[in-house]
């Protein structure tokens, strides 16, 4: 018996086999073509999705054929959406979660509700990412195709539509819509209404977990699959994330490494305070049913993409000659202690607690002398400082944090994970394999009855690695370069702790 995991992140897609025990039998992942933030028309085409999802399955059914697969779950990147007509045919390309271009109808949202008002009803801070100011954006730069749409859907529905099973969204991913209430699990009629839409044009509301049937049989062999194989719903890859990583309870949380470096910490009750409104702290709900799950994130694993394409060139080729990882090599190569640079990682602007998209990158300290290796570091130092500070800000809102589970690309680098315990000054343990995958296969396997619950099945299908630990040199000095990272970011960017409150729209 077998469960099929997807994970459809915003630059990768991955596809992965697991048994009853949650040991991984096949795994295949697939990098789209490059989308850029700063691209006129940042989206991805839903074909280019729809063929690649096939590709990463065939690789893994091809490679498993002993195990034949009982049940399948999707884990998605959150926000992106794709509008449909009457046929179910895709009118344009996906609307993408980098895409800003409605900062003007999240604005709108603001002046009308109120930003409290908006945080207490869905957990969101403002932000043009979000997918119900772009259906906004939509319909008033593009009537003519608002007019023909039928239905706006996000990455898990559109390939459930795709896959001629009823297209349900997870109540996770649709906690990322700015559209559903928090508390109730359903669509909010008047944040529907304010976008020009009804309950209508967007997809079921449903829990991890559960059951939603079989595909079509040609949908089926398309995607090399048995026709008997339940589709499960699944949701947000940061709840999967969450969920594979072993953070069911309040106490223990997840770092995990995508194209955002991320913090998933679950909770009993959602997040209530004006500090965490201030913080921009979003508060969404957890796979887990009846857990919410609040999220911190910084520019991540797109800073190292960024460097490998930048000054990496040389690596790919010995990378391939090696059958290697290009970011195992470049990992390896940089220095063991701190760089003494400050690195401010806002690629694509900020995550939380600022949520500026309009801050851009800096590195403070170069010198002539400054090797590939040391800025690369520095970049890698960035980001976890940029985790710290929110590290810090969950802890001074009175939220309990006893052990980080670390999780993703990251957590496949000793280099990487000690840098994490040095800068943290805390323990960080490794939760071996990819996470939002082993999240989807955990709801695969619960929808399918392999197990009472979500508790049990984590119990049994997710392994603690090795533990890294701070060492006392290197936390000491990062103690006193991240006191700079700190004072350098108030005087360029003017962000303060714990004067919060800045959101760049």
């Amino acid at each position: 018996m077998a469960f099929l995991a997807l994970d459809i992140g915003s630059t990768e897609l991955k596809a992965a086999l697991y048994g009853q025990a949650g040991n991984p039998i096949a795994y295949h992942a697939i990098e789209y073509p490059h989308v850029s933030a700063t691209d006129r028309d940042p989206g991805l085409d839903p074909e280019v999705l729809w063929k690649t999802v096939r590709e990463a399955i065939a690789s893994v059914v091809r490679r498993s054929r002993k195990e034949r697969v009982r049940a399948a779950a999707i884990s998605s990147h959150g926000e992106s959406f794709v509008p449909i007509n009457k046929a179910g045919e895709p009118l344009r390309s996906f609307l993408l979660n980098v895409d800003s271009r409605a900062t003007a109808e999240m604005q709108w949202f603001v002046h009308k509700f109120g930003v409290a008002y908006l945080y207490k009803l869905t957990g969101l801070p403002p932000h043009p990412m979000y997918t119900l100011p772009k259906i906004a954006w939509l319909r008033a730069n593009d009537p003519r195709l608002f007019g023909k749409a039928k239905k706006f859907l996000c990455v898990e529905d559109y390939l459930l539509h795709r896959a001629g099973v009823d297209a349900c969204i997870g109540s996770s991913l649709a906690a990322r819509t700015l559209a559903m209430d928090l508390k109730s699990e359903q669509w909010s009629p008047e944040l529907l209404d304010s976008a020009g839409i009804s309950e209508a044009a967007l997809s079921r509301i449903v829990p991890a977990g559960q059951p939603l049937g079989t595909g079509s049989r040609k949908a089926m062999q398309a995607l090399h699959l048995p026709k008997d194989t339940v589709w499960i719903s699944g949701g947000h890859d940061q709840s999967c994330g969450a969920l594979g990583g072993g953070a069911l309870w309040e106490g223990n949380i997840v770092v995990g490494t995508g194209t955002f470096e991320s913090l998933s910490v679950p909770l009993n009750q959602p997040l209530a305070s004006d500090l965490m409104q201030k913080a921009n702290i979003p508060c969404g709900r957890h796979a887990a049913p009846g857990g919410f799950l609040a999220l911190a994130y910084a520019p991540g694993g797109i800073l190292l993409r960024w460097f490998r394409d930048q000054f990496g060139q040389s690596l790919l080729a010995q990378a391939a000659k090696l059958k290697s990882n290009v970011y195992d090599l470049l990992l390896q190569t940089f220095p063991q202690e701190p760089t003494g640079l400050l690195a401010f990682p806002y690629f694509l602007g900020t995550g939380t607690p600022w949520l500026d998209s309009e801050a851009r990158g800096a590195i403070v300290g170069l010198t002539s002398t400054t090797s590939r290796e040391t800025m690369m570091k520095a970049l890698l130092e960035g980001v976890t400082f940029e985790v710290r500070w929110n590290l810090e800000l969950l802890e001074s809102a009175g939220i309990s944090i006893q052990r980080i589970f670390a999780v993703g690309g990251g957590a496949k680098s000793s280099a990487w994970l000690q840098l994490k315990a040095d800068i943290f000054g805390r323990e960080v343990v490794v939760v071996p394999g990819e996470a939002s995958c082993r999240g989807a296969a955990i709801c695969a396997a619960v929808g399918n009855g392999t197990y009472k619950s979500h508790f049990e099945a984590v119990r049994q299908m997710v392994k603690e690695g090795p533990s890294y630990y701070p060492r006392p040199d290197p936390e000491s000095r990062y103690r006193e370069l991240f006191s700079q990272y700190k004072e350098i970011a108030r005087k360029l960017y003017g962000f303060e702790f714990p004067a919060l409150h800045r959101v760049s729209l």
